[in-house]
């Protein structure tokens, strides 16, 4: 099991460093699977929080090309007006400007909110994971040999304990999530950029194999 692999590494080797952060994802997707309503919440957190990067450029764009330029509408606009429908009037610019930036304010409110609640939900998935680790670790050494003990130094026992438990944890809110968010960025971004100008969205995405290839051989 994950729990026999991680303690037999640590009878093989007193003198280990404490093991890399992609061994500690892999070694986190087991216990991960008992948060799934907190999981679920990050996921949630993470899209509104990407929904704010999308609607800004947005706009501002449209603040450029339809109320100040006066371009018609590309869609309906609620208390706006009809798609193919200008902007006339300073009465009339000055209305969408006021539920522009209202709208501008919301958002920026729900992805405050969202950036606060997801950083409570992964501390709190966090402090869970590091808490089962060392319980599990807890009671199997209460199961060892006490050969075992006798050849194996407190300091060894206490470090296993206390940071390599914590380089695991560490793996979620340093590996885990910002991984997530960044590869459901790049997707929701490419898409975005693909129905702006797809011409362009190519040029823009060529740069994406290079920095994978850099990522993979950090």
């Amino acid at each position: 099991s994950l729990e026999q692999a991680w303690y037999h590494d640590m009878e093989a080797s007193a003198t280990a460093d404490a093991a890399d952060m992609r061994e500690a994802i892999q070694q986190l997707a087991p216990y991960m699977k008992l948060y799934r309503v907190k999981l679920l919440g990050i996921l949630i957190c993470i899209l509104m929080t990407i929904s704010f990067a999308v609607f800004m450029p947005q706009a501002i764009r449209f603040l450029v090309n339809n109320i100040l330029g006066r371009a018609p509408l590309p869609f309906e606009v609620p208390g706006i007006g009809p798609a193919g429908d200008s902007i006339q009037g300073p009465a009339e610019q000055m209305h969408a400007l006021w539920l522009l930036l209202g709208a501008m304010i919301v958002m920026f409110v729900f992805s405050a909110v969202a950036n606060a609640r997801r950083s409570y939900l992964v501390t709190s998935m966090a402090e869970g994971v590091t808490f089962d680790l060392r319980m599990r670790l807890y009671s199997h050494l209460h199961a060892l040999p006490t050969a075992f003990h006798r050849r194996t130094p407190n300091t060894e026992l206490s470090s296993r304990f206390w940071t390599d438990v914590a380089t695991v944890s560490a793996a979620l809110t340093a590996g885990v999530v910002p991984m997530v968010q960044s590869l459901l960025a790049m997707v929701i971004f490419g898409v975005v950029l693909v129905t702006l100008n797809w011409k362009l969205s190519i040029i823009a995405l060529l740069g994406l194999p290079i920095f994978a290839y850099s990522f993979a051989h950090m």
